[in-house]
């Protein structure tokens, strides 16, 4: 599923799909009670180290766009 999605959004990265929620609770980002995760934000680099990451407290609480392009500017930059 995620890879259809990629693909039709022309996307150039891989997308995470995670239907046993492994991640999600590797993560931590589990919402108590839930099935679900809280909106959650991580950029990882080509080291596989994660660079920026933003874990919200409620569904409204999400990374900014203007926050992630900086973060991603300074990732291709070498900054």
């Amino acid at each position: 599923m995620s890879r259809d999605l990629a693909e039709r959004l022309h996307l150039r990265f891989p997308l995470l799909e995670d239907p046993d929620m492994a991640i999600i609770h590797a993560y931590g980002v589990g919402m108590s009670g839930q099935d679900l995760a809280v909106p959650a934000t991580v950029v990882v680099d080509q080291n596989r180290r994660i660079v920026y990451q933003h874990v919200g407290e409620t569904m409204a609480d999400r990374s900014g766009a203007l926050t992630l392009l900086e973060v991603l500017d300074r990732l291709r930059s070498g900054r």
